[in-house]
């Protein structure tokens, strides 16, 4: 109940749903932290799966968990477009040849150089993604 969406989030998610594009949540986390957020949010609607550190071989830096989320949802991983706030994120999605957005995030703000060094686009806000 204390973890509030990224800005332009929930508009971003709403669009991406609108036109059909797949999504899956690749997090670190635990099971239960996850469905706690998402059912707090209201927002497990928007995504055809979910996959924790806790179901892949490695994790992050490590592919495996994006490579994991693009079988199961049945697309090529250079299809997929990957949002990751953290380092070892981007370079999970890199790894796993996807397009990899950094976005800014306040307990990341230190890392700004880094994210943008390792990643294909650098966002602020999801909003920043719409038409």
């Amino acid at each position: 109940n204390q973890v509030f969406p990224k800005q332009g989030a929930e508009a971003f998610l709403a669009y991406a749903a609108e036109q059909n594009i797949k999504m899956a949540i690749c997090t670190s986390n635990g099971r239960e932290m996850v469905d706690a957020v998402l059912s707090s949010l209201k927002l497990a609607g928007y995504f055809d799966c979910i996959i924790t550190g806790c179901e892949v071989e490695a994790g992050k830096p490590s592919p495996d968990i994006y490579l994991e989320a693009a079988r199961r949802i049945g697309v090529s991983p250079e299809e997929c477009a990957v949002f990751e706030d953290v380092p070892a994120g981007i370079l999970a999605g890199k790894r796993a040849g996807m397009e990899v957005f950094a976005v800014e995030d306040e307990y990341s703000l230190g890392m700004e150089e880094e994210k943008r060094a390792l990643s294909d686009f650098y966002i602020r806000d999801y909003s920043e993604l719409l038409p």
